[in-house]
């Protein structure tokens, strides 16, 4: 059965990718059940968290629509999402505390740091139930998207270190 277009909606992830996500995980409302479907969107498994934790590490293996088997521990890192990004998506870290540490970070930020590193704009983009992105448009702008929480982390810092 596809997943319905309503449930199209809901925050995403892609489980392992070529080209395209060949699986992918969609995270029902409920925020600890999701619904993993292949790259033809036909619904192949409904999981709660634990089992999509013992998916990824590699417990068991997926069956698509057509047929095709994945196990995700097969499977090298090119193909699969950062595993920072994995365990805020399935709820092993607590995304609200990060968000709350980065957003207090992102609000110390002033004018004068930006002027100070040639930075025309920045802004922090929170979505319910995935990790934040912050936008940097440079004075010349160009623009960089932050997506990557150390990363983030780390830009913020320095912008407070020169």
């Amino acid at each position: 059965m596809k997943i319905s277009k309503q449930d199209r909606l809901l925050p995403h992830l892609g489980l392992l990718n070529f080209e395209g996500d060949a699986v992918r995980a969609y995270k029902k409302i409920d925020g600890d059940n999701f619904i993993i479907v292949d790259d033809h969107m036909e619904i192949i498994a409904e999981w709660d968290s634990l089992e999509i934790f013992e998916f990824t590490r590699g417990d068991f293996s997926v069956t698509t629509s057509y047929g095709k088997d994945f196990k995700y521990t097969d499977w090298n890192n090119d193909c699969k999402p950062k595993k920072q990004d994995l365990d805020i998506f399935i709820g092993i870290v607590d995304l609200p505390v990060l968000v709350e540490k980065i957003s207090k970070a992102f609000s110390t930020v002033t004018e004068e740091d930006l002027k100070r590193n040639s930075i025309a704009d920045v802004q922090l983009i929170n979505e319910r139930t995935m990790p934040p992105v912050i936008t940097i448009r440079y004075a010349d702008s160009t623009v960089k998207i932050l997506r990557d929480i150390a990363t983030i982390t780390q830009f913020l810092e320095s912008l407070k270190n020169e």
